[in-house]
C-alpha cells in the first residue's frame, strides 16, 4: 500500500497556487488525477478528536491517492503548456509489523512509455510517541501512536508534454 501526493514541477506557471508563497512552479495534487485500477481518494472527513495524527491529517489538502495493489495507478495530465522539469512525489508507506519499515517501488510512465523506477522505504517515516508526551519518540511501533508519515522522492528529466 502507498499513499501518493505528486508535484510537476514546470517552471514559468503559477496559476494553481491558493496559499503561500508565489513560487516558479505548478503543483498537481494526485487527488485531481484519473484514477486507475482500484485506486482511490483518502481524505479527513471529520475533525480530529484527539492529537494523534493520520496520514490524512498530515497530507498536503488533507486528501491522498491510496495504491494497494500492483496495477493501480493516479495519471495527471499536463496542462501548463510548459515542459515538466521534475516531479517530487510525497509518499507513504506502511511500516513493518514491528518498525523498521519495508520497502517498495513506484515506476514512472510518460505517455504509456516506462521512464523510470524509484526504490522507496518506510525505513525513517513512520515515528511514534507517547500520549501526551511532547518528546520521546521512537521507531518502535509499541511506543505510543504512529507520526510523521511521508518521505520524498524526486525525479529530474526534461519530459516534454508529460502525463
Amino acid at each position: 500500500m502507498a499513499s501518493v501526493a505528486v508535484f510537476l514541477l514546470a517552471l514559468g506557471n503559477s496559476a494553481y497556487a491558493v496559499v503561500g508563497a508565489n513560487t516558479p512552479f505548478t503543483c498537481y495534487e494526485a487527488e485531481v488525477g484519473a484514477l486507475v485500477g482500484g485506486a482511490s481518494v483518502r481524505s479527513l472527513t471529520a475533525a480530529p478528536t484527539n492529537s494523534a495524527s493520520s496520514p490524512e491529517l498530515e497530507a498536503s489538502g488533507h486528501a491522498f491517492v491510496q495504491l494497494t495493489a500492483t496495477g493501480q495507478s493516479v495519471t495527471l495530465t499536463n496542462t501548463t503548456g510548459q515542459s515538466i522539469t521534475a516531479l517530487n512525489v510525497r509518499y507513504s508507506i506502511p511500516d513493518a509489523t514491528n518498525g523498521g519499515g519495508i520497502s517498495a517501488t513506484l515506476d514512472l510512465y510518460v505517455d504509456r512509455i516506462f521512464r523510470q523506477a524509484s526504490s522507496l522505504n518506510s525505513t525513517q517515516t513512520w515515528c511514534y510517541q507517547k500520549s501526551g508526551s511532547e518528546h520521546g519518540w521512537s521507531q518502535d511501533p509499541t511506543y505510543g501512536s504512529p507520526h510523521i508519515f511521508y518521505d520524498e522522492t524526486h525525479f529530474f528529466r526534461n519530459y516534454s508534454g508529460a502525463r
